[in-house]
């Protein structure tokens, strides 16, 4: 029998973007994807953007959950054990979510309505609904 290999994901988020490493039992492989910025704020510098790196711990606690729930399964737990670990995952997921979501309303959306700009507003809202139909989803 082959015994399963377990990832886990470590990311680090620099200015360039985001990088994930993985590590496997035998080896670290490490996969770089720099995050696209098609989707960048028409009144906002880069630096002007709101810093969210006061929610990386909430970020690795996360992931720390998610790595729990991946040991529970492979060490064969019992599953309602599992299925309540993952609600703790989605719940820490949930409320880093809202306060990203919260922080982009207050700062990029607040600067493009103060902007008088039509077409950043008309783009803000556009970008808002996008968000909403695909939380719906």
């Amino acid at each position: 029998m082959i015994a399963p290999h377990s990832v886990f994901l470590r990311i680090d988020i620099s200015p360039l973007g985001a990088y994930v490493k993985r590590k496997r039992e035998s080896f670290v492989q490490l996969t770089t994807r720099k995050i696209p910025k098609e989707n960048t704020c028409d009144t906002c510098t880069e630096s002007q953007h709101p810093d969210h790196s006061g929610e990386l711990p909430r970020l690795r606690r996360a992931l720390g959950q998610l790595g729990s729930v991946e040991r529970m399964v492979l060490g064969r737990r019992y599953c309602p054990d599992i299925l309540h670990q993952i609600r703790a995952v989605n719940a820490a997921l949930v409320t880093l979510e809202t306060l990203i979501l919260k922080r982009h309303m207050y700062h990029c959306v607040t600067s493009a309505m103060g902007s008088k700009n039509p077409k950043n507003i008309s783009t803000k809202i556009e970008e808002l609904i996008e968000l909403m139909e695909r939380s719906l989803k």
